[in-house]
């Protein structure tokens, strides 16, 4: 009953459902309730999802999927700083508003950067950093609430003493020195 049931609200459901992430989120629950697994494989659920009809998204052109490697890889180097031997990020994505009103994401090298540039680059970074503790705590509240018999989690959001640990890492030490 509790499957048929399932089906029957995920049917109501997928008609009021007004972005992909929604109805993907719905399909993947019924994912979940089909196939009684609670750890999912996304390729799995991908291949479930098509044999049941689900649109194939517009493939990526060779363009834009050139444009991702390349901001994996400017995300991705690293350079020293020969006064501090610490390894930085040598390239920072900021934001801007083109004219038409699209929102574009813009690479600059560290050394070049102006400090507007910088600002909203570094900016950004914190800003995801704020977001992503926001979620952290909440899902530790959530979960401690559905779990009273578990020893609560309790994560400690103010990360200064961690930060400044690593700095002081025999690995940055050492990296300082040379």
């Amino acid at each position: 009953m509790g499957h048929y049931r399932a089906r029957i609200d995920f049917q109501l459901k997928e008609f009021t459902l007004t972005t992909k992430n929604e109805r993907y989120q719905s399909l993947f629950s019924l994912y979940r309730i089909e196939t009684g697994k609670a750890a999912m494989d996304m390729h799995q659920v991908a291949e479930w999802m098509l044999k049941r009809g689900v649109e194939a998204p517009t493939p990526e052109t060779a363009v834009d999927r050139l444009a991702k490697q390349l901001s994996i890889a400017a995300r991705d180097e690293h350079r020293r700083d020969p006064e501090t031997g610490l390894d930085y990020r040598a390239n920072h994505a900021y934001k801007v508003s083109s004219q038409d009103g699209k929102q574009l994401t813009l690479w600059v090298e560290l050394e070049t950067a102006t400090r507007p540039q910088m600002h909203m680059s570094l900016t950004s970074r914190r800003d995801q950093m704020i977001g992503d503790g926001t979620q952290l705590k909440i899902d530790e509240i959530v979960w401690n609430n559905k779990n009273p018999e578990a020893d609560p989690i309790n994560m400690v959001l103010d990360l200064t003493d961690d930060v400044e640990e690593r700095l002081n890492s025999p690995e940055y030490v050492a990296a300082a020195a040379v």
